[in-house]
């Protein structure tokens, strides 16, 4: 193994601090963007009727297969 104290890269090496911040907050606005949508579909998914299936899955699957 290596040393710990190793610097194996410089992240932000040229950029401001006003540029990190910059880089730090639409890095979680994406990550907010995206909670959201996720958010938003499990809303809808959990506002949906379950599905009416009649029979059992091999009796289906046995309808479905004559079909094709």
């Amino acid at each position: 193994m290596g040393r710990i104290d190793a610097v194996t890269r410089i992240l932000f090496e040229s950029f401001s601090a006003a540029e990190v911040r910059l880089f730090y907050a639409f890095g979680y606005a994406a990550i907010g963007a995206f909670a959201y949508g996720v958010y938003v579909q499990i809303r809808k998914y959990r506002r949906g009727a379950p599905l009416k299936l009649d029979g059992s899955l091999t009796k289906r699957l046995a309808t479905w297969s004559r079909r094709c």
